[in-house]
């Protein structure tokens, strides 16, 4: 399998009971995929995405972790994500913005994880960016 897709199902933090659509990226991986409306779906491995695509890439080198992103939705969006590290549970990471210019966006972790998990893309206003 050239890629996975974890089921995992997260809940907002506002306390809601409705599970968001996830999509895990293992160490090593890259994924191209599409915002649908209960989230993010895998569309293939690898590559570079198309138009009203996303792509992401999880590597592990020097004991950090990078995430890149490529937003080529054509749309500003903001997104959560989940790390986990190794020998530890999972826990939430900043809310990030991702502008529709193509070009690589990158967040990286002074740890080793198993995965990333990404969830919540939501509109975001252009020329107002987040990583908190």
């Amino acid at each position: 399998m050239p890629f996975s897709i974890l089921p995992l199902l997260l809940c907002c933090s506002s306390g809601a009971a409705e599970p968001v659509a996830t999509l895990a990226i293992k160490a090593g991986e890259s994924i191209v995929f599409v915002i649908e409306e209960d989230g993010p779906v895998a569309v293939r491995s690898g590559g570079s995405p198309g138009p009203g695509q996303l792509a992401a890439r999880l590597t592990v080198g020097h004991g950090r972790t990078f995430l890149e992103i490529v937003n080529n939705s054509g749309r500003w969006l903001n997104y959560h994500a989940s790390m986990a590290p190794v020998g530890e549970k999972p826990r939430r990471t900043a809310v990030c913005t991702l502008r529709p210019d193509n070009e690589i966006r990158r967040e990286s972790w002074p740890k080793r994880l198993r995965h990333v998990t990404v969830f919540s893309f939501e509109s975001a206003k252009p020329g107002e960016f987040s990583c908190e």
